[in-house]
Parts: structure tokens; sequence; C-alpha cells
């Protein structure tokens, strides 16, 4: 990769033109297949997470825009106190485990650090939803829907130590359409996730072959490929007793046996039906 095509973001953000002359003399890129490094100031990166560093109406979007960065790095680099530092790192490792993470007071020891080259070395992966495995990454899997207002009840009571969580949702009164969770911090969104491909190939869609291969292993059963599949990311997450309330959530057998006629009726507290008209 050209090491003129790199991409710097920094936090707070004011370092940004100090870290850029000095660390990237070759000069920044925004372009999207440029190679990311993020320089973090731990205390900082801290509490952004934690909500305690901003005005309220711009505490959500500052949260999930810095864990956006983590998520593209390819290289991060970690400064601040130690003690910052250390829990900082659990948290990045657990959000970006394909990241190169280096402390700035090594490089400042190190001359003609090929940063560059180190950077554009590191394999990131495609970030489809759920995302991959590492440490501090959970998948919830599940083959039934989940019941809007016990669900809802949820989400308004994350446990401590989620940073993230990001994935497909079935939720009981839409049989067609997925929904796509995606949290960050304490911004959350639950989006239309398109049709369920079972939904898409029953209505006639046509698939390329990659997609129809997947179709082949993921539909099964009646339900076909309607399923849960989140990823939840926190180092400090109980994770146990995450699974155990989301199971919770699950239909019944009774629900369940009810079938999609009974779930029409049921509340939809994330106006999900009209996410899938496409109405605001």
């Amino acid at each position: 990769m050209n090491t003129a095509t790199l991409r710097l973001k920094s936090l707070p953000y004011e370092d940004a033109e100090k870290i850029s002359s000095w660390l990237l003399a070759e000069g920044t890129s925004e372009e999207e297949d440029s190679t990311a490094i993020v320089a973090i100031e731990a205390a900082t990166f801290l509490s952004v997470l934690e909500c305690t560093s901003l005005a309220h109406e711009d505490e959500e979007s500052a949260a999930a825009e810095v864990i956006d960065w983590v998520e593209d790095a390819h290289l991060i680099i970690l400064h601040g106190d130690a003690a910052s530092r250390r829990q900082a790192l659990l948290m990045l490792k657990s959000l970006a485990p394909w990241a190169e993470i280096l402390s700035f007071d090594t490089l400042l020891q190190v001359d003609g650090w090929p940063l560059a080259r180190l950077a554009a070395a590191v394999a990131r992966p495609d970030l489809e939803l759920p995302g991959p495995p590492g440490p501090g990454r959970h998948i919830y899997l599940a083959r039934r829907p989940f019941h809007p207002e016990r669900l809802e009840d949820l989400l308004m009571d994350l446990p401590h130590g989620l940073l993230r969580a990001a994935g497909y949702l079935w939720l009981a009164p839409g049989i067609d359409h997925a929904a796509e969770l995606h949290i960050r911090g304490p911004d959350m969104h639950i989006v239309d996730g398109g049709l369920w491909l079972v939904a898409a190939r029953s209505s006639g869609h046509h698939f390329d072959p990659r997609t129809q291969d997947y179709a082949a292993s993921a539909i099964a059963g009646r339900w076909g490929d309607r399923r849960q599949e989140l990823l939840f990311v926190g180092p400090e997450l109980d994770f146990d007793t995450l699974r155990e309330r989301l199971d919770h959530c699950l239909l019944t057998d009774k629900e369940m046996a009810a079938g999609p006629q009974a779930w029409a009726d049921y509340s939809d507290p994330f106006n999900f039906s009209k996410l899938c008209r496409g109405e605001s």
C-alpha cells in the first residue's frame, strides 16, 4: 500500500495537527481504502465512552464516532497515564482485535519507525455483521424471534461493561424483514436489515452465485434463515447473565405455537413496521 495514503484520527481532536506533523510527514488522506491510524489519549477515550466529557446532546454521537474510528483502524497509538492506558487497552483490544496497538512513549524512542508500512500490513477484516470473534467479543445465536416488549425492557437497561453491539434481530411482528441492531456506547439504533433470504426467495428474487451458496446453507426448516445473530463487545461484560436475559426475551413455546398471525398483534415499540415501509 502506498505510504502516502494514510488517514489519521486523533482524540483529543485538537491533537490531530500536532501528531500529524510529527508522525505522518508524508501527509494524510480521507480515502476509504487508505490506511487508518488512530492516536488516542487514554483518559479522554474513557471519558468519551462514559459520557463525562461533553455536553449531553453531543455525548452519544461522540462515543459512536470514536468507536467507529477504532473499528476502522489498522494501527492505534495509545498514550496517557499508565492506569488509563491499561483500562483503555482492554477496551481497544475488544473493539478492534485485528489492529496493531502501540505505545506513544515507545514510538518516541525509535528513530524512523516504519509506521506506514506497519499499519498497511495489518489485515483488517471486512466488518460484516455480526463481526469477527476476539477477546471480550461474544456471539449470541437463536432460532426464534424476540418478543418486542421484553426486548425493549432489556435495551432500556443495558448491562455494565457493554461497549458495542451489532447484528441481526428477528422481531416477532416482522416476519419478512430482518432488523439490524447497532449499539456504540450510549448510542443505539435499530434499522431495517432488508428481507430475510427465505422471504426474498419466496418473492422471486434472484441471488448472485455467492449469495445463492450462502442461502443454501443458511435456509433451513420452517423459518429459513430467520435468526438472532448478535455480537456483544466488552472486556468487563458479564455475558452469561446477558445471555440469560436475551433468552428470556425469546418467544415461549406457547407464543411460538400461536404463529405469525398472533405476533402481528404485538406492540411495536421500535416502529419497525414503519421502518420496513420506508417511513420515518
